[in-house]
């Protein structure tokens, strides 16, 4: 299960399978969005997460501090990622 987990996480960006997670314990009903994220994550977490969606090149202008407002930030680079794999027309 670890190994798994650990494979996991060194072959897809740390932001998608935190999403998928987050999602999943939504629909549980173990969390909600209102949920403080520190309460989610600690605070190692939060570094990774924060680096890796700034090595995407996006910086929010406002402190993440909800379960929500993560996932919409999350969404919105996925849009953005996905717009940049498209080929131009």
């Amino acid at each position: 299960m670890m190994l798994r987990h650990l494979r996991e996480r060194l072959t897809q960006p740390y932001h998608l399978g935190l999403q998928d997670s987050l999602n999943a314990r939504i629909e549980s009903g173990e969390l909600t969005e209102n949920t403080k994220l520190s309460s989610v994550l600690d605070s190692l977490d939060i570094v990774q997460l924060t680096l890796g969606i700034e090595d995407m090149g996006f910086e929010p202008s406002v402190p993440i501090k909800t379960v929500g407002e993560l996932l919409s930030l999350l969404k919105e680079v996925e849009f953005h990622l996905g717009r940049k794999k498209r080929p131009q027309a």
